[in-house]
């Protein structure tokens, strides 16, 4: 199934005539406000759980750095995989990924003294099941931007003459 079906590529004649190209545009925008703060997992890992819940193997496996990466893995190819290979997108931002991460594990977390793997990954998958909706409606829309601010709405033509008042003369007469 191709997630983008429906985003129009730009046609051949099609001209770049918008507010700015980032159609063809490679380089990246670095944007400092985003990228200053690193979040360090120790931090997260310990204020995970706050709020009367106190640390449990089940939690102690699935906010670890290790499954982190896994899902951080996991995302990317899933992505990869539902785009047929065409998008291939970077690390997510850990923060967000562990808010997500927060969240699942305190809605579908069971807590159970066995299977704790087991219970891991069905956590992680409802994560992944979660993100990858996330990011692909996000890079959708991204591709929707991109091709709406590189080019102009071609304006419409004027309507057509339809009518035919004006058109027809009459017969004349003589009268006698």
């Amino acid at each position: 199934m191709n997630a983008f079906a429906d985003v129009q590529p730009m046609q051949p004649g099609q001209s770049i005539n918008g507010r700015i190209n980032i159609l063809t545009d490679s380089s990246r925008i670095l944007i400092p406000e985003v990228q200053r703060k690193e979040v360090n997992n120790k931090t997260f890992y310990a204020e995970a759980l706050i709020g009367g819940f106190s640390p449990t193997p089940v939690s102690n496996l699935f906010f670890s750095t290790n499954n982190i990466d896994i899902l951080q893995d996991g995302i990317r190819y899933s992505i990869y995989k539902r785009t047929n290979k065409q998008y291939v997108i970077g690390r997510q931002n850990d923060h967000d990924l562990k808010i997500v991460m927060r969240s699942i594990y305190l809605q579908y977390g069971r807590n159970l003294p066995t299977d704790i793997v087991g219970q891991v990954k069905e956590l992680n998958s409802r994560v992944l099941e979660w993100t990858v909706n996330e990011v692909l409606s996000n890079l959708k829309q991204y591709q929707v931007y991109r091709k709406d601010a590189s080019t102009l709405p071609m304006p419409m033509d004027y309507g057509s003459f339809v009518t035919q008042k004006g058109t027809k003369t009459l017969e004349t007469k003589m009268f006698v």
